[in-house]
């Protein structure tokens, strides 16, 4: 039988198992299910409800079962419990493909090697699990969830979201509302623990012994809610009904100790877990005293023996202990037993028991964290970085008066950088304010400023974010032209995101013209180009994005990989769509290596839109899927909205009504939460084109003008950037509103001539069909549309051209002229699944005369997002372990999904494969 679990503490717990009958019955079903396929549960409660006790009774029989504790004392140490987690399964690690062990082995600190990120690891361990069960199924019990180090309690929670068709039951308990990083477990399904009812403990107490009057029994019950550990130390006499908490009674008991056995008892507390008594011997010899004097404290029940590994060693009876040993512990016992135990450390720990001796600054215990810190960042545990940046900050000495730079603002940075990284928005933005007070190096304030803006950003205080990195810039600007100009082009994407585009084109030139004696940067053209093109100056920005274009080749790894995504994004519009497909080829897999989320959401947002054009939206679906779980994973707000309403807009062709208003009011919300401006014109665009495919064409007109009046707040005037236009039109013509419908026409086609661009020179030419008195100034219109779409690969708009001039054919009696394009739309309607636009040009159809059947599509059985994507990266000739790596998903779930796209799509090879799935070329501007 596997077991990464030490013997466990003793604590209270009756010495049969009582209660808990359903609790049991649901877990035990889970546990069973893992012969199936993967599954997690969270059990939540609070101290004492006997969620530990209850995974016992289920884990126990299951046939290999691993246990992971989180220490308190450990929470600072990365992957302390992860090491745990993988100590009996390293034969599997060993097994993993390179890239997949590497991350594992460097994270465990196993073997030195380059830094790695969170979900490379992530990916490692969860490759690891399942290869641990594939003839046999595991349980994984994670106890104390909300004492994890962050880093484990990440990558456990990214393995429990990902447990599909591995044989791994992941089980965590976890105590509220401790305001740990570590508190909750999102996505996942939760079983709450309540106190027992009055017969079980009845039962409990019949089960420990105790004979217990009724009265007090019901007292005791009503005082403690039925918590078991509560109801024991009431009733075995501990403390009395109405004399408080277990903490205090245990507090009670340390004071009533000698003081040599509160010392030892506290340097028992302080002791990382890995001491064995030899060590906890040496530390007491140097302050006097020896294991005798915790004889005290284990006949007061304080104590107990934790077998762990070969030698015995005094442990705390019950976790809670910990904090109630040390806050009955005088400040100058903590910190001589701190110095003791930093003498016989290992170098992490040595280096956090001098930071808890420090009184003051203290420059060797700050190198000592500063080392500490380098090593959790390469290790991809950015969270256990920041707070050793953060602490040696705090133990650094203040600079002389002399000094050129600043160590202890620059630590305040790389903690704010680390948190960033993490996903700690918030953590960055107040360490890099502590950074900028008093700092003397404008540009160490500068790449504060920078860091602090994204944060902001991200947490959605879009004014503060563009404010700040402005100030920078100006401040910079001096000294460091290229650092100002990045500065500048960074201000302009919070700006974008508030909707206040005339301020992003300024702030973006401002940024072209920074360095006049500099090369130009990729950052600083990818930003004028997108405020040129979402201002509507499609020559300008096409000559920008051309010169961007060129500049892409000396991107950076990381850092220029959202502004290569932005570049992509405006070629899109530019309706150059095999530029943005290289661009964007280019982006993804750098991305994804690099574990670059936020670049990696963007370019999955803009290939998901430059494939809906190109009539590929299932790919468009599939990319904007993935493009939500990822910012949903990491907090990302600002990419959560976009992704909802791309997901949206496929949902309302669809006619998926519900799900489609369900992911637009997360949307609102999301935009009201964190200020995101451009939202108001999207959501409301997407609004109006839902109402209008199913015919309520007032309410589409209501939407669609609020989508226009948001745009023009902003200064939007790009057409392609929310292409909402023609459907304004449409839905005033048929809401019978001619006039508005003419005077949105007008402006459609202002903007066609002015950008030159042919998707809303088509529509235009469409919609004035639609509005013409003359039948065959009509059929003129729509032709010249026709023309128009071939310059502009749109099946789905050129279907609804076709299907607007079959209708016109109709009703000049033309019946047998119709037929052909009713059939070529609602072909493409029928692949594109766009049920709406394929019941309305059936209905035509049907009114010539002539049946309509819904178009089978491209597919026999269409894949689902997850499946589509595994088959998109083999199409592109990734193995199986690539593409898990690539995805984060397990190997085991690659080839269950690929062998279902293999059934579905009828195919039996790779080439097969790549042929099925192959784009067609879009032509470019």
């Amino acid at each position: 039988m596997l077991s990464g679990r030490h013997a466990a503490a003793s604590q209270p717990r009756p010495a049969l198992f009582v209660g808990r009958t359903r609790e049991r019955a649901l877990l035990a079903d889970v546990v069973a299910s893992a012969r199936d396929g993967g599954a997690a549960v969270v059990v939540r409660g609070e101290l004492g409800v006997g969620k530990t006790a209850l995974l016992e009774q289920v884990a126990g029989p299951a046939t290999r079962t691993v246990w992971v504790h989180g220490v308190e004392e450990e929470a600072v140490l990365p992957y302390a419990a992860l090491a745990e987690l993988m100590r009996p399964l390293r034969r599997y690690v060993e097994q993993l493909p390179v890239v997949q062990r590497d991350a594992v082995e460097v994270a465990l600190a196993l073997r030195p090697g380059a830094p790695v990120s969170t979900f490379a690891v992530g990916t490692g361990v969860l490759a690891a699990l399942a290869l641990a069960a594939a003839s046999d199924p595991l349980v994984i019990v994670v106890d104390d969830h909300q004492w994890l180090d962050p880093s484990s309690g990440t990558v456990l929670s990214f393995v429990a979201r990902r447990l599909v068709a591995e044989h791994v039951v992941l089980l965590f308990a976890v105590r509220d509302g401790r305001g740990t990083p570590n508190d909750d477990v999102p996505g996942l399904p939760v079983l709450r623990l309540a106190g027992m009812p009055a017969p079980d403990c009845t039962a409990l107490a019949a089960g420990r012994g105790l004979d217990v009057p009724p009265e007090v029994l019901a007292d005791a019950v009503e005082e403690t809610g039925g918590n078991p550990l509560a109801l024991i130390h009431v009733l075995d006499g501990r403390h009395h009904p109405g004399r408080g908490s277990a903490q205090r009674a245990w507090a009670a008991a340390v004071a009533g100790l000698p003081a040599p056995a509160r010392v030892a008892l506290f340097v028992v507390a302080a002791a990382w877990r890995g001491a064995g008594a030899v060590v906890l011997e040496k530390v007491l010899a140097e302050l006097g005293l020896g294991l005798d004097d915790l004889e005290a404290a284990e006949r007061a029940g304080l104590i107990s023996t934790d077998l762990a590994g070969a030698v015995a060693r005094p442990t705390l009876s019950h976790p809670l202990l910990r904090p109630v040993v040390v806050e009955v512990t005088p400040p100058a016992t903590r910190i001589a037993a701190a110095r003791a135990l930093a003498r016989h450390a290992e170098p992490d720990q040595h280096a956090w028991y001098l930071a808890a001796a420090a009184t003051g600054p203290d420059a060797a215990a700050a190198t000592a964290l500063a080392a500490v810190a380098q090593r959790a960042q390469d290790r991809a545990a950015p969270l256990e970085a920041a707070r050793a940046w953060e602490r040696a900050a705090a133990l650094t000495p203040p600079p002389a008066p002399e000094a050129a730079g600043d160590l202890r603002a620059d630590r305040l940075l790389a903690a704010a950088t680390a948190a960033l990284l993490a996903g700690s928005a918030g953590a960055a933005a107040g360490l890099c304010d502590d950074a900028l007070v008093g700092c003397r190096d404008p540009l160490l304030a500068a790449d504060a400023e920078l860091v602090r803006g994204r944060a902001q950003t991200v947490l959605g205080r879009l004014p503060h974010a563009a404010a700040g990195l402005v100030r920078a810039a100006a401040a910079a600007l001096p000294r460091d032209p290229a650092r100002s100009a990045r500065l500048f082009a960074e201000a302009a994407v919070p700006l974008a995101m508030d909707h206040r585009l005339p301020e992003m084109l300024a702030t973006a030139l401002r940024g072209e013209t920074a360095d006049p004696a500099g090369s130009p940067s990729l950052p600083g053209t990818a930003m004028m180009a997108a405020a040129l093109a979402l201002r509507g100056d499609c020559g300008r920005a096409r000559g920008r994005s051309a010169l961007g274009v060129l500049l892409s080749g000396q991107a950076d790894a990381t850092e220029d990989l959202p502004f290569l995504a932005v570049l992509a994004e405006v070629r899109m519009w530019l309706e150059d769509f095999d530029t943005a497909r290289r661009l964007l080829g280019s982006v993804l897999p750098r991305a994804r290596s690099a574990g670059a989320t936020p670049a990696l959401v963007r370019a999955l947002g803009v290939r998901g839109e430059v494939e809906r054009w190109l009539g590929r939206w299932d790919e468009a679906y599939a990319d904007a899927t993935e493009a939500l779980r990822r910012a949903d994973e990491l907090g990302l707000a600002m990419s959560i909205g976009p992704a909802l309403v791309a997901l949206a807009r496929i949902d309302a062709a669809r006619g998926d009504a519900a799900r489609c208003e369900e992911r637009l009011d997360r949307a609102h919300r999301e935009a009201a939460a964190h200020g995101i401006g451009c939202l108001a014109v999207t959501v409301s665009a997407v609004h109006g084109f839902l109402a209008l495919g199913v015919g309520e064409f007032p309410a589409a007109a209501e939407h669609l003008e609020a989508a226009s009046s948001a745009a023009a707040r902003g200064g939007l005037d790009g057409p392609n950037v929310v292409p909402f236009a023609a459907d304004l039109v449409e839905a005033h013509a048929h809401a019978g509103d001619l006039d508005r419908a003419r005077h949105a026409l007008r402006r459609l086609e202002e903007r066609a001539v002015a950008t030159g661009l042919a998707h809303p020179a088509a529509v235009a030419a469409r919609c004035g069909g639609l509005l013409a008195d003359d039948p065959e100034f009509a059929l003129a219109c729509f032709d010249r549309a026709a023309a128009l779409h071939s310059r502009c690969p749109a099946p789905f708009e050129r279907a609804r051209t076709l299907l607007c001039r079959a209708e016109a054919l109709r009703r000049m009696r033309r019946p047998a002229a119709a037929r052909p394009d009713l059939v070529a739309a609602l072909a493409v309607f029928g692949e594109l699944r766009a049920r709406p636009w394929a019941a309305r040009a059936q209905r035509e159809l049907a009114a010539t005369g002539r049946d309509g059947a819904t178009h089978p599509g491209r597919r026999p059985e269409h894949l689902t997002p997850q499946e589509l994507q595994i088959a998109r990266s083999v199409a592109d000739g990734l193995t199986n372990s690539e593409t898990a790596t690539a995805l984060l998903l397990s190997l085991r779930t690659v080839e269950a999904h690929l062998t279902r796209v293999y059934r579905k799509l009828g195919i039996r090879s790779r080439a097969e494969l790549a042929a099925s799935l192959a784009p067609a070329p879009a032509s470019s501007a």
